[in-house]
């Protein structure tokens, strides 16, 4: 059972306590298999890898084999150098593991992946995972996809550059006519002053 206990107040004060219990039969099992947690990495959208202190993978979700086009097998126990799609940046991929263990702190990083002839940039967080006595045995890896919001600055900037650009011709002749409209202004003025001195 999974008792929850809550206070009954009467002006500020506990006057006593109401207790719900609810049965978890069932969830509790789930649970304790690590069943859940594991629906919840396989669920998410972004890429999960779990590798030792030497790059190898020990595990990974669903989403990041369904996006590499690989099986488990694919991955399990082997280096980015034996994955098809990470074997080209290996190198990259080896430089900022080893900063995060060297460092031991979370870092991001982003990555460009070629996939079905795409290239696709991920935006990837890398954090030291530590064992039950504190002893660093890996890292944790989550990838995000921002090939889209890329494309989208990308966008914006080049609206902005047309915009810009679509302006100028107008802009100018604004003002160059308020130049013109200066000068003309100016010599008025500079002709009625020698006027009224005479």
């Amino acid at each position: 059972y999974l008792l929850n206990k809550y206070s009954i107040l009467s002006d500020d004060e506990v006057v006593g306590v109401i207790g719900v219990l609810e049965t978890i039969e069932g969830k509790l099992e789930r649970i304790s298999d690590g069943g859940v947690i594991a629906e919840i990495l396989n669920n998410s959208s972004e890429h999960i890898v779990f590798k030792d202190v030497n790059g190898i993978y020990l595990d990974c979700n669903d989403s990041f084999l369904k996006d590499l086009k690989l099986k488990r097998e694919d991955v399990i126990g082997k280096s980015s150098s034996n994955i098809y799609g990470l074997s080209e940046i290996e190198a990259s991929i080896q430089k900022s593991d080893l900063e995060v263990i060297k460092e031991k702190k979370r870092k991001i990083y982003n990555e460009e992946i070629t996939i079905d002839g795409q290239v696709r940039e991920f935006e990837v967080i890398k954090e030291p995972f530590w064992d039950s006595y504190k002893n660093l045995v890996g890292i944790i890896v989550t990838g995000r996809d921002v090939t889209h919001r890329r494309e989208i600055e990308k966008m914006q900037q080049e609206f902005f550059a047309n915009i810009s650009h679509e302006l100028r011709t107008p802009l100018n002749l604004i003002f160059g006519s308020l130049q013109l409209i200066k000068s003309v202004e100016k010599e008025v003025l500079e002709k009625r002053n020698s006027l009224n001195k005479y």
